[in-house]
């Protein structure tokens, strides 16, 4: 069995969407059947829930967090000598 989904797309995402399909050799149609199934097969992510409800100092934590990481432990370096 099978339903039906009518999807209304903007201009842009529907030409991006098409140049994407062309590049992969696939119908829009078959493209969009293939994400949905890839996402409805994907294993809940406990986490995912959180994104987006928490805040800290820092919003750039992902992209710095080697940064990060160095200032802590050069940090407690410099705790520990004294």
């Amino acid at each position: 069995m099978t339903r039906k989904i009518n999807l209304e797309l903007s201009d842009d995402l529907s030409q991006r969407l098409e140049s994407k399909a062309q590049i992969i050799n696939l119908s829009l149609e078959a493209m969009i059947l293939k994400s949905l199934e890839d996402l409805a097969t994907q294993p809940d992510d406990p986490i995912a829930a959180l994104i987006g409800t928490l805040s800290a100092e820092n919003n750039d934590i992902a992209s710095r967090h080697d940064d990060y990481i160095g200032e802590a432990i050069y940090s407690r370096e410099l705790s520990s000598e004294k």
